[in-house]
């Protein structure tokens, strides 16, 4: 992470496999975006009420990051568009954007 932070990055993605809160904790004082997105097979084969909870679950770790964006990562063209909605409707929700 420092040697990241030493090419004068503005933001850092969190890849999906990667522990968020380890990244919040140490960038939340660093001037950059910090994004995190979705596991994109979990999108592709979650339920929409296991996606509602994981993007829960998802922002209430990031939004510790005062520069948090949060993405689905790369979708295959094929994913169901409610999947896609479910995420919006997710981050639309009280509490959720």
């Amino acid at each position: 992470m420092e040697e990241i932070l030493e090419t004068g990055t503005n933001n850092v993605l969190c890849d999906f496999k990667s522990n968020l809160s380890s990244f919040v904790e140490r960038l939340k004082k660093e001037p950059v975006l910090l994004r995190a997105n979705l596991d994109p097979l979990f999108l592709m084969t979650g339920t929409v009420e296991g996606i509602h909870s994981k993007v829960s679950e998802v922002l209430s770790t990031g939004r510790r990051h005062p520069r948090f964006l949060m993405g689905t990562g790369i979708l295959p063209y094929d994913i169901a568009p409610a999947k896609v909605i479910a995420v919006r409707e997710a981050l639309e929700a009280p509490g959720g954007n």
